[in-house]
């Protein structure tokens, strides 16, 4: 299954690089708003860059209060650019659902003991905070793995008062 994904920027960019030898290459990402590079910021990205598909690039700060996308070598490499090449490019972020009590609720009664009575044990503030960590995760197997963790930290809390 393919994640839909929501356009973030798009248009002509230069691939710049940093001062010295070390310097990384990039794009930067001047047209988003301030609220956007404070939502985006360190976000991973999906790039369609000169018709080609780049996955999990990792949007950072360039410190005037835009973000920038680092070109490693082997991206330049298969684009055949360089610092001062224009390329055109696509900018997305994954869009997932998002998982809500009645989510939460088919997974947790899918094991043996009553792990969504043991959530619903918890007060509203850490029921709400399960929730917003699982959405902060793009990634639907990661989100599979930290249902596993949350599973094991309600037994750990709940099933051995029990015994």
């Amino acid at each position: 299954m393919e994640l839909e994904k929501k356009l973030i920027a798009s248009g002509t960019f230069q691939i710049q690089k940093f001062s010295g030898k070390m310097g990384w290459s990039y794009i930067q990402l001047e047209t988003l708003s301030e609220s956007q590079v404070k939502q985006l910021n360190m976000q991973l990205v999906d790039a369609e860059i000169d018709q080609l598909n780049f996955e999990q690039l990792r949007l950072m700060p360039l410190g005037d209060g835009s973000l920038f996308i680092p070109l490693k070598k082997e991206i330049r490499k298969e684009l055949g650019k360089e610092a001062g090449d224009k390329v055109k490019a696509s900018i997305y972020i994954p869009l997932i659902d998002k998982i809500g009590f009645k989510e939460l609720k088919e997974c947790l009664e899918q094991d043996e003991l009553p792990l969504w009575r043991y959530f619903m044990l918890l007060n509203e503030d850490e029921q709400q905070n399960v929730l917003n960590r699982l959405n902060r995760i793009l990634k639907p197997s990661a989100q599979a793995e930290e249902i596993l963790s949350l599973g094991k930290e309600l037994k750990a809390r709940f099933y051995s008062k029990k015994g």
